[in-house]
């Protein structure tokens, strides 16, 4: 059960948000990185790309999602279709870059501590309750940031079904900062090998071949 906040942590938070990493409001407070974060988020504190923004956390010269099996990928895809959220918007203070946001619902916190153990950097969060009395608590996984939830997309991509028109309008949208291989042509080019090479050995529950 997650720690109760009190209103000195709360006004902490507040003063150091904009100038300081949250790794290092965390190891301050003793709470998780995820848990300054999504306090973060829920007072609506205005992030500072030097401390807070998608290069600050990831990297385009690793994809640390490789790491999930092919299994799991389509497991979690079909997740992000029926329970999933995928959100963007244009950033016109960052060169145009587009803020991508990967997030999923769910009340069963069984399956969202699976999400959270097997998806590298994701971010767990309660979402706020319902004012109905017999309402249950839901949680929320969520994958930020322009480059990572495009890295996300990526391998998620060759095995989505009802999201995969909106995972193509992000790749779409690239600047000079988007990685190659994380352009529209290349993804598409990527996702066609990854149904051919999986196909030799059975039926692929999910995979569906890139639109022409």
């Amino acid at each position: 059960m997650s720690k109760p906040w009190t209103r000195k942590e709360t006004n902490f938070i507040k003063k150091n948000w904009s100038n300081n990493p949250s790794r290092l409001i965390a190891k301050k407070m003793n709470r998780t990185q995820d848990a300054i974060r999504c306090k973060a988020a829920e007072l609506k504190l205005k992030a500072n790309n030097v401390y807070h923004g998608s290069a600050y956390y990831s990297s385009p010269k690793e994809n640390e999602f490789e790491l999930i099996s092919n299994n799991k990928r389509g497991y979690i895809a079909g997740i992000v279709d029926g329970e999933g959220n995928i959100s963007n918007s244009v950033n016109k203070g960052r060169n145009n870059t587009l803020d991508v946001r990967v997030s999923i619902y769910n009340s069963d916190k069984r399956l969202i501590d699976w999400l959270h153990k097997n998806i590298p950097s994701s971010r767990l969060c309660l979402r706020k309750t319902s004012t109905y009395p017999n309402a249950k608590k839901q949680w929320v996984i969520r994958i930020d940031g322009s480059l990572k939830a495009k890295k996300f997309l990526y391998i998620l991509y060759p095995f989505l079904i009802v999201k995969k028109k909106k995972a193509e309008e992000i790749f779409k949208h690239n600047t000079k900062y988007t990685p190659t291989w994380l352009s529209y042509k290349e993804v598409m080019k990527n996702a066609g090998k990854t149904i051919q090479n999986y196909a030799r050995s059975g039926p692929l529950m999910g995979a569906m071949t890139p639109a022409q």
